[in-house]
């Protein structure tokens, strides 16, 4: 495989079809969240009561969860620009992470925290066909699982603690606001897993791990 991103596109013609089809099927997946969020937002989900956020009171982190979620994007892309194999695997384990987010929201409806203090993210946000407030794509949390599925994706050390580091800030935060209950959060990272291991094993790579 070609040395980076660039080279891969510019050389291997495998690899240009399968990194434009999985940027379509982004793309495609992204237009159905426009339509699925308005949904989720017009149902009446299960109130559930949460022990964990009940012991602290909310605190609005928005601008650090924001800034560290897509500084930590936009890293990871930096850094796995010389992987172009590891990308596409990662291309492929985030559309998988979407379409599992949107099952779980379909199957398991909840009313957010009473105490929740919205988090205004324009990109989530902009998702959303009717640009309405998002307050029930709550289980799981999408944020704590890209954040876990960036750790997963990245080969060194350096750069997974990095990530790691980044992934609790984001988890911690969304708690400390209410954004989520805590299940949200707790099964986000396994829900990553899943993904990268489903995408690493049905995707032609050189070396799986």
């Amino acid at each position: 495989m070609e040395s980076n991103i660039y080279l891969a596109l510019k050389g291997n013609k495998k690899y240009r079809h399968d990194f434009v089809l999985y940027i379509i099927d982004l793309a495609l997946v992204f237009l159905l969240f426009a339509y699925f969020f308005d949904f989720a937002q017009n149902r009446i989900g299960a109130v559930m009561q949460d022990p964990i956020l009940s012991l602290f009171k909310p605190i609005n982190l928005t601008w650090l969860i924001f800034v560290v979620l897509y500084v930590s994007v936009l890293y990871t892309i930096v850094v796995m620009y010389n992987e172009p194999e590891r990308f596409l695997v990662l291309l492929k384990a985030y559309i998988v992470l979407l379409l599992l987010r949107m099952l779980s929201i379909y199957l398991l409806p909840l009313e957010p925290p009473a105490t929740m203090i919205h988090m205004k993210d324009p990109i989530v946000e902009g998702l959303g066909s009717s640009g309405r407030e998002l307050t029930k794509d709550l289980f799981f949390s999408g944020h704590t699982s890209l954040m876990f599925l960036l750790f997963l994706a990245v080969r060194k050390k350096s750069q997974k603690a990095i990530l790691l580091a980044s992934t609790v800030v984001v988890g911690a935060g969304v708690l400390l606001q209410h954004v989520h209950f805590t299940v949200d959060v707790v099964i986000a990272p396994f829900m990553s897993y899943c993904s990268y291991k489903f995408s690493n094993y049905t995707s032609y790579t050189e070396k799986r791990e």
